[in-house]
């Protein structure tokens, strides 16, 4: 034990500094945090503001949580705090309620591999032996992430030159790159979302790692999968995420049964500028707290194959309805086994899917049902996004946003203005049947 304190303090990465010249303070922690670091700390114990939220703190940010990390186990925490319960099986830890907080207490775990259960792939099955503050900094994932702040001393213990790496915008997985993204496959999705986060540079052998580990993300169990993919593409930088997920050839593991576009050259930048637009519309909602909606990102990353089902039985001579019908079973039987999205998602993106079609829908009463959809603007906002892909014609996607925000009046007017030009379009059409028969 001693001789592994000894060769922490001898490296050239470890540092105990000051937290008040990057200004940090109590002041930026949590009340709830706080409070639970001073009762932790009375009874004896060690207790630290740890990870993600001094990260946040170095760069001017503020963090959503604080987490703290102590010696105490979770039975012992319990016993300090009237309000706390324990959860996880992977990893035992206490929530903690203070007022409207809920602090997330873990304790400081042993990083040697009899500590751990891991399947056939390698991966981190169970994580619950306990051990020292050295241990526990060993077995985080990223030097960025291995800070420890002491309120109280007001001092940062920082073991992997962590705030120097935030210094120089880098990324840096702790220990073995292989062996870290082999335990626990997720760290690739952590590392694509905070690196587009907070603009961090990801070396070039780090990608090619985790390049080549990506396929091991289908062992992910899909509650903790959708956990991670939706925290990133709601992160506020969708965009950049997708873009390193291509780059890296990770998005076929994302989303397994899908396919990216093999088709000619121009088509492929077609379907990139829908992407982009599609992912920027959701980065720019977030940062002006629009309501988002999953079944509407969902919906997006689906389209495209979705589309060209569609295509493939319109050829077959079957009708835009029913072939839409089909392609969404196509697609959702190809993908049931793989789709991480829930069930109730899946049930609005088919919702979204059957409305692009009655967009074609000018007469009677089928407009005014279409605009009383509850999923109306969601599918507008797809139609929209189709007029990139050369699928729609602008005119139509202005036709329904004006015909959504007009009177009574103005709206009678469209519809027997699009009468008439459906009564002459199908007049010509007689005519042109006519002159090819003569």
């Amino acid at each position: 034990m001693f001789k592994r304190l000894l060769r922490f303090l001898q490296k050239d990465d470890f540092s105990i500094v000051p937290a008040k010249p990057f200004g940090i303070s109590r002041s930026n922690i949590s009340k709830g945090a706080l409070f639970i670091v001073e009762k932790l700390q009375e009874q004896g114990w060690e207790a630290f503001i740890v990870g993600g939220a001094i990260r946040d703190l170095l760069l001017n940010k503020n963090p959503k949580d604080f987490d703290v990390c102590t010696n105490a186990r979770p039975e012992q925490i319990k016993k300090v705090f009237r309000k706390a319960i324990v959860i996880g099986r992977r990893f035992r830890l206490v929530h903690v309620y203070h007022g409207k907080e809920i602090i997330e207490v873990s304790t400081f775990r042993s990083n040697t591999d009899q500590s751990k259960n891991f399947d056939t792939t390698g991966r981190i099955l169970r994580d619950n032996y306990f051990g020292t503050m050295i241990e526990d900094v060993s077995r985080r994932d990223l030097t960025i992430n291995a800070l420890y702040y002491n309120p109280f001393a007001d001092n940062i213990f920082d073991y992997h030159g962590g705030i120097e790496h935030l210094r120089k915008k880098t990324v840096k997985i702790i220990g073995n790159s292989r062996k870290r993204l082999v335990e626990d496959p997720i760290r690739i999705i952590r590392i694509i979302r905070l690196s587009s986060k907070l603009f961090l540079v990801i070396p070039n052998a780090l990608k090619r790692e985790m390049e080549k580990q990506g396929h091991l993300l289908k062992n992910i169990p899909k509650s903790r999968l959708a956990d991670d993919l939706t925290k990133m593409f709601l992160s506020g930088n969708a965009l950049r995420c997708y873009e390193l997920l291509i780059e890296l050839n990770l998005y076929q593991h994302i989303l397994p049964p899908i396919k990216l576009p093999t088709e000619d050259k121009e088509k492929k930048v077609l379907k990139k500028r829908f992407m982009s637009a599609a992912l920027n519309e959701l980065d720019m909602r977030l940062k002006s707290d629009q309501v988002i909606s999953l079944t509407f990102l969902f919906s997006v990353l689906l389209w495209q194959n979705t589309s060209t089902e569609v295509g493939q039985f319109q050829r077959k001579g079957l009708n835009p309805y029913v072939s839409m019908k089909l392609a969404i079973d196509s697609i959702f039987t190809k993908g049931k086994d793989d789709f991480w999205f829930h069930k109730k998602h899946m049930i609005g993106i088919k919702e979204l899917y059957l409305l692009q079609v009655r967009f074609d829908k000018y007469s009677g009463k089928s407009p005014y049902t279409l605009i009383r959809h509850r999923r109306f603007n969601a599918a507008w906002r797809l139609l929209s996004l189709r007029v990139i892909l050369g699928e729609v014609d602008i005119k139509t996607v202005n036709w329904w946003d004006n015909f959504f925000h007009g009177h009574d009046s103005v709206r009678k007017e469209m519809l027997e203005k699009a009468k008439a030009e459906n009564k002459q379009y199908r007049r010509t059409k007689k005519n042109s049947r006519k002159l090819k028969i003569r």
